[in-house]
């Protein structure tokens, strides 16, 4: 029973030191943006995005097209961008997000999002 519970132990540590070492935050621009960008109200992960070492690109919040070249509906600001679409991980509710961010059920799971002041 004893080693059952070190492995445990073990186990959680070596699962909390690959979360916090994850880059959840770096910049990150989808492949796929739908015609006239973004809904604010509604949460976009896509998977194996090229940008991530997680290979999970969020988009949190924003209304309109991230990329630079947009041209086609709503252009948010780069401030807008960086702050709503990034590089995020799953989480649980006993792992914690790096600092600035907080673990959210997005419908898909958990994933870590950033921590933005309403409005």
């Amino acid at each position: 029973m004893r080693s059952l519970s070190a492995c445990s132990t073990l186990l959680a540590s070596v699962l909390l030191a690959a979360c916090t070492g994850q880059p959840i935050g770096d910049p990150c621009i989808p492949e796929r943006v739908p015609p006239g960008g973004f809904v604010a109200a509604e949460t976009y992960l896509e998977t194996g995005s090229v940008d991530c070492e997680t290979r999970l690109c969020m988009v949190r919040g924003l209304d309109g097209d991230p990329r630079r070249q947009c041209d086609d509906g709503t252009c948010p600001s780069e401030t807008m961008v960086r702050d709503h679409v990034y590089c995020t991980a799953a989480c649980a509710a006993d792992v914690e997000c790096p600092d600035g961010f907080v673990c959210v059920d997005v419908g898909a799971g958990s994933f870590c999002a950033r921590d933005l002041p309403p409005g």
